[in-house]
């Protein structure tokens, strides 16, 4: 095999840098949200209401699209825009 093929499968993958106080933070805050805006539907098994999973299945953009534009507008209604994105980076996928 290439020197190079060998080197690939034997690196090693960079280690995610641990949670910092603030991310830990904005996460436990997002969750909050979360609990208070949006689990009492997405939680409640109604086939109509997209669940907590399939919400996690979307990237981020389409939880910010619906929430600022879209069907969720209501219920975002009081968010500011940082809460919004805190809260589409806790729900869903990334980009």
């Amino acid at each position: 095999r290439a020197a190079a093929t060998v080197a690939a499968e034997t690196a090693i993958a960079p280690r995610s840098p641990a949670p910092t106080r603030e991310s830990t933070q904005d996460t436990g805050a997002s969750a909050a949200l979360y609990q208070h805006r949006c689990a009492a539907c997405h939680e409640s098994g109604d086939a109509a209401i997209p669940s907590r999973a399939q919400i996690a299945a979307r990237p981020r953009s389409w939880v910010i699209e619906k929430l600022m534009l879209g069907s969720m507008q209501s219920q975002a209604l009081g968010l500011s825009e940082s809460e919004i994105t805190q809260l589409a980076s806790y729900l869903a996928r990334d980009p």
